[in-house]
């Protein structure tokens, strides 16, 4: 399906700091420059002991900050390790903070309910999972939720199966084509919906990814500003994803100069479950 001059920003919320202080700072950017975007949240907390320790504290990454021309080491947030290792707090709790996405004319997805936990799941514990985090979007919302992305773009056929089985009209993922896909020989209710700004071997973020790499943070959004314009140019959708925490944190103003840009190039700025539903209608 061709897209003209669309363009679609996901942001995975990961983290209770992304929702608290890192989505407010997304929200402020999208307001000034009249955008929508798909927030995807983990519905539970960051994750268990074992998992958090593994993938938030032993972890190191080395990034380009703004205003830095070297690769830095990231420094730790040692308070907000601590509380996730021992204090954690599910984020359905934040009620005020998911409603304000909605209320301002967002997408609110799930992503997960413990978050960490994702990288390798059984088939019952997936179903746990889909079960948890639909139930807390409930006690939130008083109805279910119809868009999805997985963490770590996990997928298997039970993920398929159960995306179906629970209700869901859109699923994000890291790809080129929209598609319902095929189940049992049947046509999927769900549509997927890509990411199309990625690098092909990684998941990472692509703000992350090149401020990684030493760009910089003018030639990082010089960059994506220009792989933006070949997606449009292509009658293609524009996407790329974000992590609140990271990009509208220690990144705004990479975010907000490709934000700006999009603004600039007149794009019409939709949601993945809008470009579902226009996919769906096609059909």
């Amino acid at each position: 399906m061709k897209l003209k001059d669309c363009f679609a920003l996901r942001a995975d919320i990961d983290s209770l700091k992304g929702l608290t202080v890192g989505s407010k700072n997304v929200l402020k950017l999208l307001e000034k420059n009249d955008l929508k975007a798909s927030f995807y949240s983990a519905m539970g907390w960051e994750g268990d002991l074992i998992n958090v320790l593994k993938h938030r504290v032993l972890r190191k990454k080395k990034i380009a900050l703004p205003g830095k021309e070297k690769l830095v080491g990231l420094k730790p947030d040692y308070a907000e390790l601590l509380r996730m290792l021992f204090k954690p707090k599910a984020f359905y709790l934040h009620e005020k903070e998911l409603k304000k996405i909605r209320n301002e004319g967002h997408e609110l997805g799930v992503h997960g309910f413990i978050h960490v936990k994702w990288n390798a799941l059984n088939d019952e514990e997936l179903r746990k999972e889909f079960v948890l985090m639909t139930q807390a979007f409930e006690k939130v919302f008083n109805e279910k939720p119809e868009s999805l992305s997985t963490p770590f773009e996990f997928n298997n056929g039970t993920v398929i199966e159960l995306v179906e089985k629970f209700g869901f009209k859109c699923r994000s993922y890291v790809g080129e084509r929209i598609f319902q896909p095929i189940i049992k020989g049947r046509q999927a209710r769900h549509v997927m919906v890509p990411v199309t700004i990625n690098k092909s071997k990684s998941f990472q973020p692509i703000i992350e990814y090149y401020l990684s790499k030493g760009l910089g943070k003018e030639k990082t959004a010089n960059k994506i500003t220009e792989l933006i314009e070949e997606k449009v140019n292509e009658e293609r959708l524009a996407s790329f994803y974000i992590h609140p925490e990271f990009e509208a944190i220690h990144a705004l103003p990479v975010l907000e100069k490709v934000l700006n840009n999009v603004k600039e190039l007149g794009l019409r700025s939709m949601t993945f479950e809008e470009v579902a539903e226009k996919y769906r209608k096609r059909e």
